[in-house]
């Protein structure tokens, strides 16, 4: 799904907080790609749905985000997370990154 496309799925899809299930196991996934797709899944889920089982979903989350930092510890690991930010924060990072390079 196209991140653009998370928003209204979310929003127009009832009941989609049962998401909040599978998010440890999109995390726990070998391909990153997959995982950044639970980032922004969990986001979404948490902008309409903030319950408590969405907390740890999106602690989880972090935690993962920082591995990921932690594991590049190079300048492109900001750029490497930048696809889980909506893209009004993208953009963002991508400026604040390119401005401390």
């Amino acid at each position: 799904v196209h991140p653009l496309l998370l928003p209204l799925v979310v929003n127009h899809v009832p009941s989609l907080h049962v998401c909040f299930d599978f998010i440890p196991e999109l995390l726990s996934h070998a391909s990153v790609k997959q995982q950044v797709f639970a980032i922004q899944l969990t986001a979404e889920l948490m902008r309409t749905y903030p319950i408590a089982k969405g907390l740890d979903c999106t602690k989880f989350a972090f935690s993962r985000a920082h591995q990921w930092i932690k594991h590049l510890q190079s300048p492109v690991a900001p750029t490497t997370l930048v696809p889980c930010l909506t893209p009004e924060q993208g953009m963002q990072e991508r400026a604040t990154h390119a401005q401390a390079l």
